[in-house]
């Protein structure tokens, strides 16, 4: 009889999907400590301080995004997780800019202004970013507008959107 040999599957899965061998690593993880090699080559264990969840939401409506996608948000994110999680206005303004930056298509004659941030309460703040055409008696505007709630282990952005009117 002859036998038919299949080819390992699990060669062809992406990383994520193949079994570790070592859940040491996993549990590193999961405890907050990162290895880094000295110069020796020896693995050093350092705390790092773990990104917070991003949710965006809408409508009722809620679901993961990737803030890690946007230019600069990661290191923003670092900066918040391990400096200044109290104050969270700085946090809103970056990532109302990173989103107006990823919607906006710029172009001649349009004046991008600075984000606007206003506190609503704990952590909550009402932020806005916009942009002007005025040229040859024809206007626009460009506005990305939203509510941003951030904790230290949680940012949610609510009733985001994006719109150009003129």
């Amino acid at each position: 009889e002859t036998q038919i040999r299949r080819p390992d599957v699990m060669a062809f899965a992406p990383p994520e999907a193949r079994p570790s061998n070592s859940n040491r690593a996993r549990t590193e993880h999961e405890k907050g400590v990162r290895s880094k090699r000295n110069a020796s080559g020896r693995a050093q264990n350092q705390p790092h301080t773990p990104l917070p969840r991003v949710v965006m939401a809408s409508g009722g409506r809620e679901e993961q995004f990737n803030l890690l996608a946007l230019p600069g948000m990661r290191e923003a994110l670092k900066a918040h997780a391990e400096n200044d999680a109290a104050d969270g206005s700085r946090l809103a303004r970056d990532i109302i800019s990173a989103l107006f930056a990823r919607d906006f298509m710029p172009g001649r004659h349009w004046v991008i202004n600075g984000a606007v941030v206003r506190p609503l309460g704990d952590n909550t703040f009402s932020c806005e970013k916009t942009a002007e055409w005025d040229w040859k008696d024809i206007n626009a505007e460009a506005k990305a507008k939203a509510r941003i709630i951030t904790t230290p282990n949680l940012i949610r952005i609510e009733d985001y959107f994006y719109y150009v009117s003129g």
